[in-house]
């Protein structure tokens, strides 16, 4: 699954993709700060995300977590 396929930045916030319910899809809101502050949280996540995925670097992801004290 792709990064996009599970957060999306919009402009209140990052949401996370929780699943469908009744043919529609559900998105749970989860983080919010300043435009730019939101906007560098969310290229941190990719980018995490991304090399996370391909490296198997679960420490990196529960590195960022602790740091930013949010759940992904």
């Amino acid at each position: 699954m792709a990064f996009k396929d599970v957060y999306q930045l919009k402009d209140d916030g990052i949401y996370v993709f929780k699943g469908k319910f009744r043919d529609g899809e559900w998105w749970d809101h989860f983080f919010s700060s300043t435009p730019d502050m939101t906007k560098i949280v969310y290229d941190l996540m990719e980018t995490v995300y991304n090399r996370g995925e391909h490296d198997g670097r679960k420490s990196i992801r529960n590195a960022v977590k602790e740091v930013l004290d949010i759940e992904f």
